[in-house]
Order: C-alpha cells, then sequence, then structure tokens
C-alpha cells in the first residue's frame, strides 16, 4: 500500500468534509484560504449556488447594509428586525428561495453549475 502525497491527503480530507457540509440560505458554510501573505474567506450558500459579498464588505473594513443587496448574484433581502442570536438582534441578509420544478428548470441552467441535455435531462456542468 503506497503512502498518500501530502496533497492527496488534502484532497481526501477536503471530500471528505464537504460531503458533510453544505451551505443553506439559514446558515452558509465559510470557505477559509490562508496563504502566507493573506487569509481570504467566502461565505457560500450552495443551495444557490453563490458567494455572499457581505464577508468581502466586513474584510473590507465596510460595515455591510441595504446597499449591499444590490451586489449579490441572487435576490437578497437586508433585514434589521427577525434574526436575534440570543444576545440581540443582528442585521441579516435574506436569501430568496427558489422551488424548482419541471416548468422552471432553466433557473438551474442560468447559473451554469447545470445544463440541459438533448433528451431534456440535467447534467452537471
Amino acid at each position: 500500500m503506497s503512502k498518500l502525497s501530502k496533497k492527496e491527503q488534502r484532497v481526501r480530507r477536503h471530500r471528505h468534509i464537504r460531503n458533510k457540509v453544505s451551505g443553506t440560505a439559514e446558515q452558509p458554510r465559510l470557505c477559509v484560504c490562508r496563504t502566507g501573505a493573506h487569509i481570504y474567506c467566502q461565505v457560500i450558500d450552495d443551495e444557490a449556488g453563490v458567494t455572499l459579498v457581505v464577508a468581502q464588505e466586513i474584510l473590507a473594513g465596510n460595515t455591510p447594509d441595504a446597499s449591499t443587496c444590490d451586489k449579490f448574484a441572487a435576490d437578497a433581502a437586508f433585514d434589521t428586525e427577525t434574526y436575534n442570536n440570543g444576545i440581540g438582534v443582528v442585521p441579516s441578509f435574506l436569501l430568496v428561495p427558489y422551488s424548482i420544478d419541471k416548468d422552471n428548470l432553466q433557473l438551474l441552467v442560468d447559473t451554469g453549475l447545470y445544463t440541459m441535455g438533448a433528451d431534456g435531462y440535467l447534467a452537471a456542468a
């Protein structure tokens, strides 16, 4: 049995974790990339297939507000009243969920994550 290289070990760990962790609109996942010079992070909603711009705004030193919703690739609303984390009410961004059925499959194709085959079935891009 051959020993896995460090890269293969990292990829194996990554796949194992990603099979269990998925971001949703209610609880997006945080992806952190650490280099020798910088730390980058993304807040990702896997259901909508978008990276939230809020993390970029915070890291740039800006305070996210209602105008940040205009930068999203998906429909979103800025909510300053309903999310209470137990300490206080926290401003939050709410993504508009989509219900996919046979009539609006094109929404999935428009995201770029899927392609429509000649037989009418979706295939991963």
